[in-house]
């Protein structure tokens, strides 16, 4: 999606659009000992934590910056949501079946994306992109770690 800015400072503005004004995710795993991990964009620094203790994620203090994302990673980011269709993500996912597991939770607004979508032990449907059957919630758990340069994945090593 191209814009276009009547603006003075173009550059700046241009910036703004490239970047979300919110992300937010986590993933919480129920199981046995448990974890919360995340990624927050917080006054434009990205930030990923860990936390092997439940219920709550580890204290501001603990979370990591990640390496500040370049314009052409959040613009491959934008286009692996649209890729995903992320837009059509139901708003909440749910299993009954599973009494533990796990759950996420991704809130964005990015462009023309403004989404919150959770889920408790399921994920949304895989989906046909170039010919191939793909898992959207992996390529969104890749797209993320490829936008913290590594280190979102890197924490559990």
């Amino acid at each position: 999606m191209a814009y276009v800015i009547f603006d003075k400072d173009r550059k700046g503005v241009e910036r703004m659009k490239r970047k979300p004004s919110k992300l937010e995710f986590s993933d919480i795993g129920y199981s046995p000992g448990g974890s919360w991990s995340g990624i927050c964009l917080e006054k434009e620094i990205l930030y990923v934590y860990n936390s092997k203790f439940m219920p709550l994620p580890p204290p501001r203090e603990d979370w990591i910056t990640a390496p500040n994302p370049t314009e052409e990673m959040w613009d491959d980011f934008y286009k692996l949501l649209c890729d995903i269709k992320l837009k059509e993500w139901e708003k909440e996912y749910f299993d009954k079946s599973i009494l533990d597991g796990g759950g996420w939770e991704f809130r964005i607004r990015f462009k023309d994306i403004h989404r919150t979508t959770v889920g408790i032990n399921a994920y949304p449907n895989k989906l046909i992109l170039d010919d191939r059957l793909i898992d959207p919630w992996e390529h969104l758990y890749e797209g993320l770690n490829n936008l913290t340069s590594g280190y979102y994945a890197n924490q559990f090593k």
